[in-house]
């Protein structure tokens, strides 16, 4: 099971993305102020490149854990509860405790759901 769930992967996206920005609009006020040689503007671009390599990956990941998690549904041994309990943990990031809540059912059930969903997607 990866180690992400989808709201931990929109975080990452869009820190990638943040700092983008901040590099770009870094890069324009030095522009402005002095001059900047090719080899810099050459370096940020590279670490823009990477960034934005990191940002491919995490959506890449995030597209792969819902597939995933929504393919339960089409497993006969998961049941729609132990299917809702794997989609409320990792494509809305709920703490196991609100799913339990929600669900009206016990935090060790939920767990238990959850280890199934874990060992189906395996």
């Amino acid at each position: 099971m990866t180690k992400y769930n989808i709201a931990v992967l929109d975080k990452e996206i869009q820190s990638c993305k943040t700092e983008i920005i901040m590099m770009v609009t870094l890069i324009q006020r030095i522009k402005e102020k002095m001059q900047i040689t090719e080899a810099t503007i050459t370096h940020v671009k590279e670490y823009i490149a990477g960034l934005q390599k990191e940002i491919d990956g995490f959506a890449a990941e995030k597209e792969s854990l819902i597939y995933a998690i929504k393919s339960l549904r089409t497993v006969s041994e998961m049941s729609e509860k132990e299917c809702s309990a794997m989609e409320y943990r990792y494509i809305y990031g709920w703490t196991i405790q609100k799913i339990s809540e929600f669900m009206n059912v016990s935090i060790q059930t939920i767990n238990r759901y959850l280890r199934k969903g874990e060992s189906a997607m395996r």
